[in-house]
């Protein structure tokens, strides 16, 4: 699979500049004390953590999202709750452009907010520390589909330019439920690229770095 988006670090540890692409498997090598384990725990928290930051209603201002033409999640969930279904037209130049924006807002709130959190240290320690994340356009192509669905409850589909969400059975008024909405609409735009990591680690502090991640009793807990 070709990459489809860029990785770009600066000021972590002992990186100053960095450039990386993911495959489906991504090995990284090098001496000791050069900065891989700091690319990794930055690229893995940013991947593990992005689903449960702001929602897409909040990263995509109003200004934006009018410029944009993405959908109102207010009216989507309001027909969601009413019938079950909602669907509508969208402009696929503008939904690469949306995807930029969403990408961008993202890496910067987890480099402002949740990078320090990562290594378990105070932010003073990371004062100019970023990631950044470049979108190829050839990545989210005309006609392409997009599928996300949570639980078996709601189901998102992007497909030659349209938006289609159904829930079933059709889920009440609540308040979550457009946080929900654009929630989905983010996953279908980003999942691409944001799949959750998986990290195999065969230097010697890597088990103790990542043994919650690695630990078998607690996955074997989840598949009991």
């Amino acid at each position: 699979m070709p990459a489809s988006a860029i990785f770009k670090f600066k000021s972590i540890g002992p990186i100053s500049h960095a450039e990386m692409e993911l495959g489906d498997l991504t090995v990284i090598a090098g001496r000791n004390n050069t900065g891989k384990t700091c690319l990794v725990y930055t690229l893995y928290g940013l991947l593990h953590l992005w689903r449960g930051w702001p929602s897409a209603s909040v990263l995509l201002d109003d200004e934006k999202r009018m410029r944009t033409g993405s959908p109102d999640f207010s009216n989507a969930a309001a027909a969601l709750s009413r019938t079950g279904h909602f669907s509508t037209q969208l402009v696929w130049p503008s939904l690469v452009d949306e995807r930029k924006i969403l990408v961008n807002k993202l890496a910067q709130d987890f480099s402002k907010h949740a990078l320090p959190g990562v290594f378990r240290s105070r932010s003073e320690n990371f004062p100019n520390s970023s990631i950044e994340v470049v979108l190829r356009d050839e990545g989210f192509v005309s006609g392409q589909s997009s599928t996300r669905a949570l639980g078996s409850s709601f189901e998102l589909r992007i497909s030659d330019g349209r938006l289609d969400m159904s829930a079933n059975p059709a889920p009440p008024e609540a308040d979550e439920l457009q946080r929900i909405v654009s929630d989905l609409y983010a996953w279908a735009l980003l999942g691409g690229e944001f799949d959750e990591p998986f990290i195999l680690s065969a230097e010697r502090f890597g088990i103790s770095l990542f043994f919650q991640e690695l630990d078998f009793s607690r996955g074997s807990s989840v598949l009991a």
